[in-house]
């Protein structure tokens, strides 16, 4: 199945246009990304490293994150 996500414009209003994952976002258009940090009761970050077969590999990232498919409230 492929993931297919609603596009906003910059004041986070739906527009009715929709874009597949990989595909190039038109500009002015928009997506909806939530990264979770999880932090410590010492302040230390959660962080884990990118597989090596997917892009940026190996760089270090928040622990969680992602967006909601087409049609899915926010």
């Amino acid at each position: 199945m492929k993931e297919v996500w609603d596009l906003y414009d910059s004041k986070r209003n739906k527009t009715g246009y929709t874009v597949e994952r990989g595909k190039t976002i038109p500009e002015g258009f928009y997506h909806l990304v939530v990264s979770v940090w999880i932090i410590n009761n010492r302040g230390e970050f959660l962080l884990s490293q990118r597989h090596p077969d997917k892009s940026y590999p190996l760089r270090w990232e928040c622990t969680g994150g992602g967006g909601p498919f087409w049609g899915r409230q926010s």
